[in-house]
């Protein structure tokens, strides 16, 4: 997913400066117990700082982009139809419009996958 991007780049970047020439780097100059600390605070300054640089990028709150498509999509379909879906992005959202918002009850979602259950007046 698009959202993991920053995480695998940061992961990434971990792997490419060593950390294992990192560690032991620390190891060689410092006693246990100050390498564990410095480690861990190394660590989450890290996460801070993706945090504050990328957090807002990777936050999908507020984003109603997927919920908008479902109601338009389902509002556009004519009466008791069948919608057919092929992948989980447009399943969920077309349930989650029809079971928790309450559009369009009449209209039937069927996952052609056949993997999931089929949702609506269709339903056996």
């Amino acid at each position: 997913q698009d959202y993991l991007a920053p995480v695998i780049f940061i992961a990434a970047m971990a792997a490419a400066y060593g950390a294992e020439e990192a560690w032991d780097w620390l190891r060689r100059r410092l006693r246990t117990r100050q390498v564990v600390l410095a480690a861990a605070v190394g660590l989450w300054g890290l996460v801070g700082v993706w945090g504050v640089i990328v957090g807002d990028d990777v936050s999908r709150r507020g984003d109603t982009t997927l919920r908008d498509i479902a109601v338009a999509r389902l509002e556009a379909a004519p009466d008791g139809a069948l919608i057919e879906t092929s992948d989980d992005a447009d399943t969920f959202g077309l349930w989650y419009a029809q079971v928790v918002l309450g559009v369009r009850p009449d209209v039937t979602i069927v996952d052609v996958r056949g993997a999931a259950p089929v949702i609506g007046p269709g339903a056996r």
